[in-house]
């Protein structure tokens, strides 16, 4: 399909607000009305590669971020991965693109959007709730691990009865000769319930190893966190270095 069907086809299926405008060969601007958070439009170019016709930011998008000095944390890098994977975007040397299935007219409508969605969505990470970063790091600390080396020896949400008879749960609970129990912080309310259960249960006649892993932004005080480290055999900050930590543990048994 050559340049003039390709627009032809795309102005067909998608809004009559919709506008194209020729930069040099076989280069496209689209303008589609959408904008990034400050009112800037979307950078959005129709252009012929290699593998055939594409749609691009042209690193626009990523680039716009990093002049907002957006720290990517775990949270923001997983819900990033997320954004990219639902929406079948390529993010290669920052720059995001969707090749096109020129086969198909509701295909080139649903890259448009697709890339659309995934600009908003990314630059939606800038204004990422604090509660939404709590809520994404204990799926994000679950989520590594069940892709980690030791993925078939973990479960989730484990829970255990202590000696007083009470219900405590473990974020990941690891089968070893020595059970692990991994405890995900990022705020004091979960630093304290964390603590209470790591102290409880190694009062009883079952012996556990217990791991703390605080995210990089946690709003934790330093007395919640220092009472918390002293419980645990082992301490990690950040997810990345929470699957280390934990073979660690089991290389120790």
């Amino acid at each position: 399909m050559d340049a003039d069907e390709l627009i032809v086809n795309l102005k067909k299926s998608n809004c009559s607000g919709l506008e194209v405008e020729p930069r040099t060969v076989n280069r496209y601007m689209i303008h589609t009305g959408y904008t990034y958070p400050d009112g800037d439009e979307l950078h959005i170019l129709l252009v012929k590669e290699d593998n055939g016709w594409e749609f691009t930011d042209e690193g626009h998008t990523m680039m716009w971020l990093s002049y907002e000095n957006l720290n990517i944390t775990d949270s923001r890098r997983t819900l990033l991965d997320r954004t990219l994977r639902t929406n079948g975007i390529s993010l290669i040397d920052g720059s995001l693109s969707i090749v096109i299935d020129t086969d198909s007219v509701d295909s080139i409508s649903l890259s448009l959007r697709s890339i659309i969605q995934a600009e908003i969505q990314i630059a939606d990470l800038l204004y990422l709730d604090k509660e939404m970063v709590r809520d994404t790091f204990i799926d994000d600390l679950k989520t590594t691990f069940s892709t980690s080396s030791i993925s078939d020896r973990c479960s989730y949400n484990q829970k255990i009865i202590g000696n007083d008879d009470v219900e405590y749960y473990a974020d990941v609970y690891i089968d070893s000769k020595i059970p692990i129990l991994v405890f995900g912080m990022h705020t004091s309310l979960q630093c304290t319930r964390a603590t209470v259960a790591m102290l409880s249960l190694n009062k009883g006649t079952t012996q556990y190893m217990f791991m703390a892993v605080f995210d990089n932004n946690s709003q934790i005080s330093a007395r919640d966190r220092d009472i918390a480290i002293n419980a645990a055999v082992k301490t990690a900050i950040g997810i990345n270095e929470a699957v280390k930590g934990a073979e660690m543990l089991m290389d120790l048994q």
